[in-house]
């Protein structure tokens, strides 16, 4: 079998400001120096050298990684109003585990699922709406 790399991870777009740093999600806890905890096991970046040496040290097998160029920022307030128009989906039930799902693909539809019917047609939605 051959051996996971950094090259074999994809590299998502996290958003339209700092296009120019890479940030990562990982599963590593304090193992990754300077990581910062979400809650339920999620870790945002941290010492990407650590994560190196880590990876060299131990191998992929029971890391979780995502990597993003970019991310999304609101100024104070800007996110609860956004949410208050209806800007936005806001939902709390989505499992943790889909963090890191690697079915791009059916992921949007699947959380949008869990919505209920509302959320369920628009999941189902054509990404182009003439190909209805």
């Amino acid at each position: 079998m051959e051996q996971q790399g950094l090259k074999d991870h994809a590299l998502f777009i996290g958003g339209p400001v700092a296009k120019n740093q890479l940030f990562f999600l990982h599963n590593l806890g304090e193992r990754i120096a300077n990581s910062l905890a979400c809650g339920h096991d999620i870790y945002f970046s941290g010492d990407f050298d650590s994560l190196i040496e880590y990876l060299d040290s131990n191998g992929y097998d029971a890391i979780k990684l995502k990597f993003f160029v970019g991310y999304s920022g609101w100024d104070e307030n800007q996110l609860e109003e956004e949410i208050k128009e209806h800007s936005w989906i806001a939902a709390n039930n989505i499992p943790s585990s889909y963090v890191f799902e690697e079915n791009q693909t059916a992921l949007w539809k699947s959380c949008m699922e869990l919505q209920g019917t509302k959320f369920k047609m628009i999941a189902n939605f054509p990404k182009n709406p003439n190909e209805n």
